[in-house]
């Protein structure tokens, strides 16, 4: 017996790299800044030299902690087929949530309108009495024509 294919294959979306954006900028000023103050407290005329190395790892901490936030979003992924709807969120600790489809009370899309340019925005999944959000997914505009034609 051969298997009709669905009109609309699993597909798969991912979060829009610049979503994190502010975080990252953020971040990036906060390592730069304290790496300033080690190279400063390495002076000769610093009134206490041991600072410079509390300055460093500090840096450090914010270089690791936005690597972290990168690989995280990195590897994301909403992967919607005919039946169920698959959430990965990968780094650190792999997680993994099935949603059925039949279970769905409703869903709703939405999107700012700087997101409307890159073609991003939220989807937010109602599930009894469960609500998943999934911000910054891209492609918007593919996700929104699949739940409506499914």
């Amino acid at each position: 017996m051969a298997m009709i294919p669905h009109l609309y294959p699993p597909t798969t979306f991912r979060r829009h790299p610049l979503r994190r954006l502010p975080h990252y900028v953020g971040l990036a000023a906060l390592h730069g800044s304290l790496l300033a103050l080690a190279f400063q407290a390495t002076k000769p005329s610093f009134a206490f030299p041991g600072v410079a190395i509390g300055f460093t790892v500090a840096s450090l901490l914010a270089l690791i902690t936005a690597i972290i936030i990168g690989l995280r979003e990195y590897q994301f992924a909403l992967t919607i087929t005919p039946h169920l709807i698959i959430v990965d969120e990968g780094f650190p600790f792999g997680s993994r949530k099935i949603i059925e489809r039949v279970y769905i009370s409703q869903y709703h899309l939405h999107r700012h309108p700087l997101e409307a340019l890159a073609d991003s925005g939220t989807l937010t999944i109602t599930v009894g009495n469960e609500t998943y959000t999934f911000t910054g997914l891209t492609s918007l505009h593919r996700l929104a024509i699949l739940l409506e034609g499914s």
